[in-house]
């Protein structure tokens, strides 16, 4: 019997995928041309030849195999090609939760793109992404955004196509959020499904509102901080360069990819094309809509002064 695949389009890719992915909407496709591929197969516990060998991962050129022990194995190739082999009874969730991840990640290194560890959301004609450690609030900050009207671009992986000479542009992704379970009770967004991810549960949400499939102009990157003092405070980050390259996702893949010094050019291409701010807020959700407004406030300056600069 024929085996069922699903087709999507995200990250500006047509995709033929075994897997169901899980609130990610499928794409009516007439024709048979895909640019990636997933499918059911067996991946091997090792590569013959690895450049990078870790407990989660093993990478050569254009090859990257990642692993969650015990459970499941994926095998990356060319920026085309993923192989999943579960190695339990995993469930489909568990197994979208790491192929959206880890392995969508590499695919874009493989591809020549720019993967940012970023939340963004659509502004006017372009949009601004939110970067920041795990637990900084960057999903439960575009989540809300996303209610109030602005739509989401992209969740977790921040797909940017960087170009000599050319503001970088972010590809939309999947248009699913990632949330906790109190993150989605707080901004009363209903939960039908939750999945695992690492020792904490979060659940595939799709977002209130999401941007079309068009590329977008990155005018503008956030570093999302808590802070114990009053206020919002919105500044320039004067180490932007740390905030672009220690915000890559999964950069360590690249370096048995041999794809360092690329990941050099296009972060310094960003730090000259996108301002850096710092973004600090206490731990409350009643802080949101004052945080909309200073976000507002803010990008509206930050446009009249490049305005003015470029008259």
């Amino acid at each position: 019997m024929p085996q069922v695949t699903y087709q999507y389009r995200f990250y500006g890719l047509r995709i033929s995928s075994a897997i169901e992915l899980p609130s990610v909407e499928c794409a009516e496709e007439s024709d048979t041309v895909r640019d990636v591929t997933i499918r059911f197969g067996k991946v091997p516990d090792t590569l013959p030849v690895a450049n990078v060998r870790h407990e989660r991962f093993e990478s050569a050129d254009g090859v990257l195999l990642v692993r969650n022990p015990g459970a499941v194995r994926y095998l990356v190739t060319g920026g085309r090609h993923i192989v999943v082999e579960p190695l339990k009874n995993v469930t489909n969730r568990k197994l979208t939760a790491f192929l959206l991840g880890s392995a969508f990640g590499a695919l874009l290194h493989q591809r020549g793109l720019f993967p940012l560890h970023a939340c963004a959301v659509r502004v006017g004609d372009g949009c601004v992404a939110f970067v920041g450690q795990s637990t900084a609030g960057k999903s439960t900050l575009a989540a809300y955004l996303s209610k109030s009207g602005l739509p989401l671009v992209a969740d977790d992986i921040c797909c940017l196509a960087v170009n000599p000479g050319k503001q970088p542009t972010v590809v939309p992704g999947t248009g699913v959020l990632k949330l906790g379970p109190d993150t989605a009770r707080n901004l009363n967004i209903p939960i039908t499904s939750e999945t695992p991810l690492g020792l904490r549960k979060k659940n595939l949400v799709p977002a209130e509102r999401k941007a079309e499939s068009t590329q977008l102009p990155l005018n503008a990157i956030y570093q999302l901080e808590w802070t114990d003092a009053t206020g919002i405070s919105i500044k320039p980050a004067d180490d932007a360069i740390q905030v672009i390259a220690g915000n890559t996702y999964r950069r360590a893949y690249m370096s048995g990819m041999e794809q360092q010094a690329r990941h050099f050019r296009n972060c310094a291409h960003i730090l000259r094309t996108t301002p850096v701010f710092r973004l600090q807020r206490r731990r409350d959700f009643d802080l949101f809509p004052h945080i909309l407004t200073k976000l507002q406030d803010h990008w509206t300056i930050h446009q009249r002064s490049e305005t003015r600069r470029a008259a």
